[in-house]
């Protein structure tokens, strides 16, 4: 065996040991002997975008320095521990998109609320001050217009109208 290498020893199916030391050793010849690499290994994330608690986007990724410890258990509790730690890292991945996207929900529904909070205070002023009298279409003009121009996240560009709105 080599340095840095683990044998995991099966007898009839049954675990029978393992060794970590190098050299030359002798096992029953109906033991099956499954090598372990124990080297120190990486594992590069890609970079992903998220939002911190603020909703700041910032972009992050990671690498992961890892290394089999127990090499019966890597063995036995997982198919395949390389492509676990993928699988685990690609886990992590996806639920930070899924907080990202949870951000994002809370974000417009904030932005939301203040707007239609906006558009009431609007309409309030306007009514209670007397600057204009507006029918129910009107209304509803306005409020889209307001909604769309508070909502919205590219800069907006008004349109002037130069006739009524009911010709």
């Amino acid at each position: 065996m080599r340095p840095n290498q683990s044998r995991v020893l099966i007898f009839f199916g049954r675990y029978a040991g393992s060794t970590r030391e190098s050299g030359f050793w002798w096992t029953n010849p109906f033991t099956i002997k499954k090598t372990v690499s124990l080297r120190v290994r990486n594992f590069s994330s890609e970079k992903i975008k998220v939002n911190d608690v603020t909703g700041n986007p910032i972009e992050i990724g990671a690498v992961v320095v890892w290394q089999v410890v127990d090499s019966a258990r890597a063995t036995f509790d997982v198919d395949d521990y390389e492509q676990f730690v993928d699988i685990q890292s690609e886990i992590a991945q996806a639920m930070l998109r899924r907080q990202q996207a949870q951000a994002v929900v809370a974000a417009r529904r904030l932005i939301v609320e203040a707007a239609v909070g906006m558009v009431e205070h609007a309409l309030e002023d306007l009514s209670r001050k007397k600057i204009i009298v507006l029918d129910e279409e009107k209304k509803t003009t306005m409020v889209n217009n307001l909604m769309v121009v508070l909502t919205s996240e590219h800069s907006v560009s008004p349109v002037i109208n130069t006739g009524s709105l009911y010709s």
